[in-house]
């Protein structure tokens, strides 16, 4: 080996993994200058971390790998706090120009606009400080980035810490004012507006005092896309949703092929019903094909009885059919489409204050296309809209 050229020996040793790398440093001093050649960390930025090649002037490849990438470069990708029944969706990006990892909180629209973009709060970035060490920021309060922690960097699962929580409080000092600040950015409506849900207010009152408790100190586990599945009715993915006073909230929308199902789990949940909990659940062999006059009230709907359909049939069910809001039905979205692609028996889950006694209750999944569907539930005579989040989440 001591014959080749640096440059072939780069090239043989790009299609080593990192701890390989280093070790064969250590053999002889051309292989360790060899192990320095860009290329090297080039592809390993890529393959073991999706990270695009990025400018020659700076931060080389070899030192965003082992200085940034390789002891926090397993927190890219989305993740969902552990915060009591509340969850979340936090996205952690490199940002190329910057050279910084970034991690951003992506909220629903505020109460009950599901057409309009997640919200994005900065929480904290990773980079190099003037010394050549990665750093972590809280970027999250109300005055300069501070000091923060990152431990448990497991493939699944990370904590992070702010190390100056005095920092997000509210510049004037007072805590009414921060709660009052926090109501307003969360509130679509200004506060005490007759506009707001019945208890939509004390609700996120009870929210904010809640996550105050964590201290900005929070353990995330890592969200996992949905495989991707074939001839179902509409494509998996995250779904933004209407939940009566709690407002919008995310879902992950996937299937289990083999059985036939289709399931929508919280990412963002609520006291009633918390994250990580099965929202609704749909068996795809209980479909149905309604006329208008079997849609005028919710009494009508609960006089369908599920009946399973042969397979064989399947494959003979229409494309559209007529969908009207029963007359008695509450709806938060008012531009719901006339006409919808599929139907189906389904189960919604309802459960009392600190999810006692959940239990599954009748509903109705309605497809309208492949970016929106609804979930009636009977017995609340509610619908529910859900439109797919279009922001990039890779």
């Amino acid at each position: 080996m001591d014959e080749l050229s640096p440059e072939i020996l780069a090239n043989i040793f790009s299609f080593l993994p990192a701890k390989d790398v280093a070790s064969v440093s250590l053999v002889s001093r051309k292989l360790y200058d060899s192990t320095k050649i860009e290329a090297i960390w080039r592809s390993r930025c890529l393959r073991e971390y999706g990270v695009l090649p990025i400018h020659k002037d700076g931060m080389s490849h070899r030192e965003l790998y082992i200085k940034v990438l390789y002891p926090y470069g397993n927190i890219l990708g989305l993740w969902q706090p552990q915060v009591a029944s509340y969850g979340g969706l936090l996205q952690v990006k490199f940002e190329k120009i910057k050279r910084t990892l970034e991690a951003t909180e992506l909220l629903p629209p505020r109460d009950p606009d599901i057409l309009s973009v997640l919200r994005r709060k900065p929480l904290f970035r990773i980079q190099l400080s003037d010394d050549g060490q990665a750093e972590v920021l809280c970027i999250g309060g109300n005055r300069e980035p501070h000091k923060a922690e990152i431990a448990k960097v497991r493939q699944n699962e990370f904590t992070f810490r702010c190390c100056n929580p005095d920092l997000h409080k509210h510049p004037s000092g007072r805590h009414e004012d921060l709660l009052l600040a926090w109501l307003r950015e969360e509130s679509s409506a200004p506060l005490g507006s007759f506009h707001l849900f019945p208890h939509t207010q004390e609700l996120l009152m009870m929210k904010f005092l809640i996550l105050r408790q964590f201290n900005f100190n929070y353990q995330y586990c890592r969200i996992h896309a949905p495989k991707v599945s074939t001839q179902v009715p509409i494509k998996p993915g995250i779904f933004k949703g209407t939940y009566g006073a709690h407002g919008v909230e995310l879902i992950m929308l996937s299937y289990e092929e083999h059985l036939g199902k289709a399931k929508a789990v919280k990412i963002t949940g609520d006291p009633n019903v918390p994250a990580g909990k099965v929202s609704f659940q749909v068996d795809l062999n209980y479909w149905m094909i309604l006329t208008v006059s079997q849609q005028y009230t919710v009494g009508d709907l609960e006089a369908i009885i599920p009946c399973s359909i042969r397979s064989e049939e399947v494959t003979k069910r229409p494309l559209s059919q007529p969908f009207r809001v029963p007359r008695n039905c509450h709806q938060r979205y008012h531009e719901v489409p006339d006409m919808c692609t599929a139907r189906y028996h389904g189960l919604g889950q309802v459960a009392a204050h600190g999810f006692a006694n959940p239990s599954f209750i009748p509903g109705h999944w309605i497809i309208f296309n492949e970016d929106l569907f609804g979930f009636l539930w009977l017995e609340l005579m509610t619908l529910g809209v859900y439109h797919r989040v279009q922001e990039d989440l890779s």
